[in-house]
């Protein structure tokens, strides 16, 4: 919502190709049951998703309102200077930044 048409397209794109190399890998137990030809699909899948993903967080970055870029994460670029260390701490199994 809210993004170009083109942008709403690609996303979409994305998750139906996400969505079948999910449905192609879910039915093998292990990586040995997936064939060659399977395996370069998802690696192919997986490099588009990613590229695709890096140009929308590079459209957002260039063509986003600041106040919506603010979230829960903005306050730690914004209280620790880019020459300050920030400490990176586990929390349930997630990543956070700031240590806190």
């Amino acid at each position: 919502r809210g993004l170009p048409g083109s942008v709403q397209d690609t996303a979409g794109h994305v998750r139906h190709g996400v969505e079948g190399m999910q449905a192609s890998l879910s039915r093998a137990r292990s990586f040995h049951d997936l064939s060659g030809m399977v395996l370069a699909q998802s690696h192919e899948t997986v490099t588009r998703a990613q590229l695709s993903i890096d140009e929308f967080i590079e459209y957002v970055g260039q063509h986003a309102p600041l106040p919506w870029l603010v979230g829960p994460f903005a306050p730690v670029l914004v209280e620790y200077p880019e020459d300050s260390p920030v400490e990176m701490a586990k929390w349930n199994g997630c990543v956070t930044v700031g240590g806190g």
